[in-house]
């Protein structure tokens, strides 16, 4: 029979398996959560963690960059205006280009005094 043992190898960690798999379920579910946010979820569940712990634990978890790193491309306040200017031009599109004046050439100047053909 082989002997027992009774000692644990390495400091046992902060976060217990349930603390730890809450911690990124909530990460997975809101993928812009800081580091902080998640530290303040951490103790609201009765652990008291550091935010490297945290990262630490999300890294092996495979989690990278708790903040999206661009930003939208149109804001809410520009895809309202955009909004107004379509509905206030609802009708005009397929008329607007009637009245456009269309050359068949063009000319541009290059260098002072040439002019080439388009």
């Amino acid at each position: 029979m082989a002997p027992q043992q009774t000692c644990q190898e390495g400091y046992p960690p902060k976060l217990t398996d349930q603390a730890r798999r809450a911690l990124i379920r909530e990460a997975r579910k809101r993928p812009k959560i800081t580091l902080k946010e998640l530290q303040s979820f951490t103790a609201e569940i009765g652990v008291s963690v550091h935010r490297t712990t945290l990262s630490r634990t999300l890294h092996r978890a495979g989690l990278y960059g708790r903040v999206d790193r661009k930003k939208p491309l149109l804001k809410e306040k520009n895809k309202q205006t955009r909004l107004v200017f379509a509905n206030r031009h609802e009708g005009d599109f397929p008329n607007i280009w009637k009245e456009v004046l269309w050359l068949t050439t063009c000319y541009t100047s290059v260098q002072q005094g040439t002019k080439v053909s388009c």
